[in-house]
């Protein structure tokens, strides 16, 4: 990784906690804008935040979140703020690279939440940046999912063919994320 990335992934994380902080407030600037929803598949009039705070919106969802998302949580003013406080600052390091890039991989590159769940530890490098996540087993029927660089996972990832070019990596600052765990 080189040092360019080093300093921006030390502010991305600054800012990310302040993103936290501040994530309870952001809903009142949203309006009724039309935009990708549902992980890109749709465009659709939803609420989302101004152009001059993009940097905290995720640009493949509204503040509603995928449908998934939705589905558990509703269309309301308490879960827009759970999509933003899931997804601190998503926009602001984005960085475009290469899907042909070559990928190393650290650890375990099988690890998962949810269910048939593997705990462990999983560091992914391309194109300079990284990921590393987390996955601790709670013994609860949860787990513990920290997240950390920018999402890139999906270019180690057997199952994703063929790979998004330019890909589109977000930066993840996701320190205590709970999620649903049942182990293999």
């Amino acid at each position: 990784m080189n040092n360019q990335y080093r300093w921006l992934a030390f502010w991305c994380a600054i800012f990310t906690v302040i993103a936290y902080l501040f994530c309870w407030l952001l809903p009142v600037f949203a309006t009724m804008q039309i935009g990708l929803t549902n992980n890109g598949k749709w465009l659709l009039n939803e609420p989302r935040l101004p152009k001059w705070l993009s940097w905290f919106q995720t640009p493949d969802n509204s503040l509603w979140g995928d449908d998934t998302f939705r589905t558990v949580n509703g269309e309301s003013y308490w879960s827009m703020v759970k999509w933003l406080y899931r997804n601190p600052l998503y926009g602001y390091c984005v960085r475009y690279i290469d899907g042909n890039s070559p990928v190393t991989v650290e650890g375990n590159n099988d690890i998962a939440d949810g269910v048939h769940g593997i705990a462990g530890i999983r560091t992914v490098y391309a194109a300079g940046l990284f990921q590393q996540t987390t996955i601790t087993d709670n013994g609860d029927g949860t787990c513990t999912m920290s997240n950390y660089g920018w999402n890139i996972h999906a270019l180690a990832d057997s199952n994703v063919n063929p790979k998004p070019n330019p890909y589109q990596a977000t930066f993840a600052f996701t320190p205590w994320r709970k999620s649903g765990f049942t182990p293999l």
